[in-house]
């Protein structure tokens, strides 16, 4: 007898060919026909698509919901998670994978059970580090469709990441998208029909001289998806699953239709694969082959959408390291030496709105326009919700409480010292990005060799925010750079506020600084009795070598030098200490490219002929002395159209 594991689904994009508003409108109604179809018992169970943000996204809308789907949660009948979101996995940070599995854990347990499955059915290429990622929330299976190569001995195999760590991983080599019993006539040849394709995923209809890619030996059995993108259950499931196994018995057809849930489904396909003399295939690294694309329902890679819209991934880059690599870990440090309440809800927040633009359709690029414009306002929610709080730190830092009358931003405000904090477990030097505002007029801070200004600009600046009384004040703001001594791995240093404009006054001062840079930041937060740990001062000062641009526009810091030749050519030239000079000529051509215009892939044109720009100019960027730089002009003349 040949099993057929029937798995009712959803496959559900937030946003994709419609924008959200659009999809979550008819997310409401499938949602509602399947807790109608669950309570009147035409349905055995259904799985919601592997995604949690389902329910928020349902109960902002129509909270009444709630008790119907956490019943049917509990009962076991409606199932979804562990993924917040069904994310892509090439375009966002490991970091990002891990919070959307623990955001999407969190969120479904407040109304039953997560579905322990690594549930990847569309995404576009797989990290070599997923199983890692899931053996650490002890996730056992996965299942996965595209970039799977050739397997030679059924849809399973255990996939390794390079620390070892494996998942048992079922592949769906017919795809996620099964819809046949939804568009099945309601007749006696409806059935027929239906009972013959099924019977095809096991080698029972059509052509039986060899076993299909979904038959696996050791279940005896082929999973089978029942559901599709944007569609519910199919009317009356548990009477049409009776009516196709009638029919296989009645004209003798050694196949069964067995309704199955996903993780009970991976649990029995595991202890069969242990209890048996059964050799498994092995597949270590990313699932990243187009090789057998064709083979699996075409279930090809879309290359294409790795640049695609590339102002989305620089977007989600800035982002994400701003949250996870910058402003979590300061927050941690600030907590846990000087007493700051660590935002955790708002944090939380900030994830999950980034989160919401990792789904493939979404950072891939491969949506609507008005999707991605809708992504966009996303990430600058993220960006200002960061901001705001990185603004309460340094208010607490500064010595400013809730009922504070003038902003430390404010140049009246008096600041004495800047404090600059390594969060990495690396020791880490500069130049350090700063900007901060000056008095109109202000001489204070001048050029050295620890500081480089690289614009002014006057504004009337709006001073607000956590308990400040709204007021103007005219204020210069002030870009530049600021080159401390060494930082050691998570300590601070201090520099006394404002830097002279001397050298010799300047690294004094900044060296006086540094012996007591723990205690700068102590002394402004005394009452909580706490203190971030101390850097190692500094015996000498630490090596480095000054930025500048030469009159013939050559950039060099005495270990580089760079120059522009005429036709656009960029040239580097290494003289490291002890070590013949060394040339690279690093080309830098601009090329454009026909462009059909398939918003998955690039679509070449036949024939095509690149067109190359042209260097029209080079113009000194940042002079000096810490950062410098070259700015280069080119033309390019593109076509009107293809």
């Amino acid at each position: 007898m040949r099993k057929l594991f029937l798995l009712p689904h959803t496959h559900w994009d937030r946003e994709w060919y419609l924008p959200f508003e659009a999809f979550r409108s008819q997310l409401l109604a499938v949602v509602r026909q399947v807790l109608d179809r669950l309570d009147h018992g035409e349905l055995p169970f259904f799985y919601l698509d592997g995604q949690s943000v389902i329910f928020e996204d349902l109960l902002e809308i129509d909270p009444s919901l709630a008790p119907r789907l956490s019943r049917h949660m509990q009962d076991g009948r409606l199932l979804s998670g562990p993924w917040y979101v069904l994310g892509d996995q090439m375009l966002v940070s490991g970091e990002s994978l891990i919070r959307n599995l623990k955001l999407g854990i969190a969120l479904t347990v407040q109304f039953g059970k997560p579905c322990p499955v690594g549930y990847c059915p569309d995404t576009f290429g797989h990290s070599q580090d997923l199983p890692r990622i899931l053996a650490g929330f002890g996730i056992e299976s996965a299942l996965v469709w595209r970039g799977v190569p050739y397997l030679e001995m059924g849809p399973l195999f255990w996939w390794l990441s390079p620390d070892g760590s494996r998942v048992l991983t079922y592949h769906l080599s017919r795809g996620y998208y099964q819809s046949a019993i939804h568009e099945m006539e309601d007749s006696e040849g409806g059935i027929a029909a239906a009972a013959d394709w099924l019977a095809g995923w096991v080698g029972l209809g059509g052509d039986k001289k060899e076993l299909p890619a979904s038959y696996y030996p050791t279940i005896e059995g082929a999973l089978v998806p029942c559901g599709g993108d944007h569609i519910g259950s199919p009317p009356n499931l548990n009477r049409t699953i009776k009516q196709i196994n009638k029919h296989f018995e009645e004209t003798g057809v050694d196949a069964l239709v067995i309704p199955s849930k996903l993780d009970e489904f991976l649990a029995d396909v595991r202890a069969a694969a242990s209890s048996k003399l059964t050799v498994v295939s092995r597949i270590e690294g990313e699932l990243l082959s187009n090789v057998a694309a064709e083979f699996w329902e075409r279930a090809y890679l879309l290359y294409g959408v790795l640049s695609s819209r590339l102002y989305l991934k620089q977007a989600n880059r800035l982002a994400q390291q701003r949250l996870s690599d910058h402003l979590e870990p300061a927050f941690t440090m600030l907590s846990l030496f000087l007493g700051f309440d660590y935002p955790e809800k708002e944090l939380e927040r900030a994830w999950k709105l980034l989160l919401k633009n990792h789904p493939h359709d979404s950072i891939c690029g491969c949506s609507i326009d008005s999707v991605h414009k809708e992504m966009m306002s996303r990430f600058a929610g993220v960006m200002s919700l960061l901001t705001s709080l990185e603004n309460k730190a340094i208010l607490f830092c500064a010595g400013g409480g809730q009922e504070s009358l003038i902003s430390p931003f404010d140049p009246d405000f008096g600041a004495d010292r800047l404090s600059i904090l390594n969060f990495s477990g690396q020791t880490s030097q500069g130049p350090f990005y700063h900007k901060w505002m000056e008095l109109p007029g202000s001489k204070e801070l001048e050029q050295s060799d620890r500081l480089q200004i690289i614009s002014r600009r006057p504004c009337d600046q709006l001073f607000s925010g956590w308990g400040t009384v709204p007021y103007y004040k005219d204020v210069e703001i002030v870009e530049g750079f600021v080159f401390p001594d060494p930082i050691p791995p998570f300590s601070a240093r201090s520099l006394r506020w404002p830097l002279l404009a001397d050298s010799k006054q300047a690294r004094s001062q900044i060296k006086g600084g540094l012996e007591a840079s723990a205690d700068d930041i102590r002394s402004s937060r005394a009452a909580t009795g706490k203190s971030l740990p101390a850097s190692i001062p500094s015996d000498k000062d630490s090596f480095y070598n000054l930025a500048q641009v030469t009159e013939r526009k050559v950039l060099s810091n005495g270990l580089l030098t760079l120059s522009v030749e005429g036709d656009g050519t960029v040239a580097v030239e290494s003289r490291l200490p002890g070590q013949k000079a060394r040339l690279f000529r690093l080309g830098h051509i601009l090329a454009d490219v026909g462009d059909g215009g398939d918003t998955y892939n690039f679509d070449p044109l036949p024939d095509d002929q690149p067109i190359t720009a042209q260097l029209t100019g080079v113009q000194v960027g940042k002079g000096g002395p810490l950062v410098a730089s070259l700015l280069l002009t080119y033309r390019l003349s593109i076509p009107e159209a293809v």
